[in-house]
């Protein structure tokens, strides 16, 4: 009989080939929240993501969400493509896109009050355990 140890190591075996080389090992995810009722309503519906953005984008976006509970903070999403994580700028400071079927970018930002700070004043994404979804854009 397989022992429980081996068993949860079997499980997490998929998902561990494709986890990005962070500090951690994966976890119990960031926490999500939405910027709206409807867009939650959506992201909960596989049918209503491919409705509204079809199915190609549909899939990128489970994707990512996939890795979004997954991963321990915002420091372990992956900054190198496919997710490509990367810090905005301007009337979008603060904010975080992830890549999904280009052009169009997945807009998340920190859920702490007050946001967790380095010592510079940029955002400890070690510290950022919860995000809120803003929206699903193309912002070039």
């Amino acid at each position: 009989m397989e022992s429980e140890t081996a068993k949860g190591v079997v499980e997490l075996l998929p998902h561990l080939l494709y986890w990005p080389k962070s500090k951690t090992k994966p976890g119990a995810g960031v926490e999500i929240t939405f910027r709206t009722r409807r867009l939650e309503r959506t992201f909960s519906s596989d049918r209503e993501l491919r409705r509204v953005y079809g199915a190609d984008m549909a899939e990128t976006i489970k994707n990512r969400i996939a890795v979004l509970r997954r991963v321990n903070s915002l420091t372990d999403l992956p900054a190198t493509p496919p997710t490509r994580r990367h810090l905005l700028t301007g009337g979008r400071n603060g904010q975080y896109a992830i890549d999904l079927v280009h052009p169009y970018r997945l807009i998340l930002e920190p859920n702490h009050n007050p946001v967790p700070r380095r010592a510079d004043g940029g955002i400890d994404t070690d510290q950022v355990t919860a995000i809120t979804i803003m929206e699903i854009v193309d912002y070039h």
